[in-house]
This record gives C-alpha cells, structure tokens and sequence, in this order.
C-alpha cells in the first residue's frame, strides 16, 4: 500500500517538475538566476 502510494507521489512531482522545466526552457535560465539574485537583493535592501 505505501509503495503505491509513494510511487504516486513521486509520479506526481516528477510530471509537475517536467511540467516547469518545459516552461523554463522557454525563457533563459541565466535571466532567471539574475532576476532572483535582484529579488532577493531588494527584499533584503527593504528589510534593512
């Protein structure tokens, strides 16, 4: 019974995570990475 259940979950996260990835191959990672890196710069600058 677990081990269905838990091959369902992983089956689950594995469709969603491919799901994401096809549409992060859709814009440029390292855009990405830079916009997070500006996000969190801004959070931390409004935090201070």
């Amino acid at each position: 019974y677990h081990l269905g259940y838990l091959g369902m979950w992983l089956f689950g996260i594995s469709e969603m995570i491919s799901k994401v990835i096809d549409r992060l191959g859709e814009w440029d990672l390292h855009d990405i990475r830079f916009n997070m890196k500006r996000e969190t710069e801004k959070t931390f600058n409004f935090r201070e």
